[in-house]
């Protein structure tokens, strides 16, 4: 229907088309022979009009293609840049992070939606360590086991539920191994929040040791320094000695 639609389009844009270009030609062709005394064939002019429109449409079309693609190159280059930009530098965190690309790719192919809201905040928590260990290369022996082999089988584990959920089947053996598998993710879940908390004990051992040194350093301070600090002298109690008079 749609298409004998567009066929009986075609058909009046022709004739409406056709009927225009001739009365052009022909108010065209009166003002040449009539101003100039030249003599012009009206079927001669609209198949001219005719072609030079086909090339101007074809030349059209081709520059909008070209800007097309242009544009998705450019769109292509800009998120090249961005995921380059992105990319981590450490060994170990950059393999941490290759798992957590993995995942997130994985996680529209999950149809049982609980387990995709754990694949998705495990993803999210292998970022997290990423970042830190990228920030802090102190913490790489820590995650050896996670960007060395615990990350793929991580990965794994969710290929091989979503191989199982492609099933569509409820057979015990089925349901079972997929009941397992969600167990799992609940543990690696565990498992990495802990690991990312461990992960900044550097940093607070660094903020305790900052404060003790500023607390040591404030302690040195002339006490009567720091009763007046931010006083000026006008403000100052009368018979009270300033920092300056000091």
């Amino acid at each position: 229907m749609k298409t004998l639609i567009k066929i009986i389009k075609w058909w009046f844009l022709f004739w409406i088309y056709l009927f225009a270009a001739s009365l052009a030609t022909a108010v065209i062709g009166g003002i040449l022979a009539g101003l100039l005394g030249i003599e012009v064939n009206i079927g001669v002019m609209v198949l001219g009009f005719t072609a030079i429109l086909i090339a101007e449409h074809v030349l059209r079309g081709k520059r909008k293609k070209a800007a097309a693609e242009a544009e998705v190159r450019k769109t292509v280059e800009a998120e090249e840049a961005r995921r380059e930009a992105a990319r981590l530098k450490n060994e170990y965190a950059a393999a941490i992070d290759n798992c957590r690309i993995s995942l997130e790719g994985m996680v529209r192919q999950i149809k049982d939606k609980p387990t995709a809201a754990k694949v998705t905040d495990i993803a999210v928590l292998l970022r997290k360590i990423a970042l830190e260990v990228e920030s802090d290369p102190r913490d790489r022996k820590k995650v050896r086991s996670l960007s060395d082999h615990t990350g793929q089988m991580i990965v794994d584990l969710v290929e091989k539920y979503i191989k199982l959920e492609r099933q569509g089947q409820n057979g015990s053996n089925i349901t079972s191994a997929m009941w397992e598998i969600s167990s799992a993710l609940d543990t690696v879940k565990t498992s990495l929040e802990t690991l990312l908390d461990d992960l900044f004990s550097n940093d607070g051992a660094e903020v305790s040791a900052n404060v003790a040194v500023l607390e040591s350093i404030l302690a040195g301070i002339n006490p009567e320094y720091r009763i007046n600090l931010g006083m000026d002298e006008a403000a100052a109690p009368e018979g009270e000695v300033t920092a300056d008079e000091n």
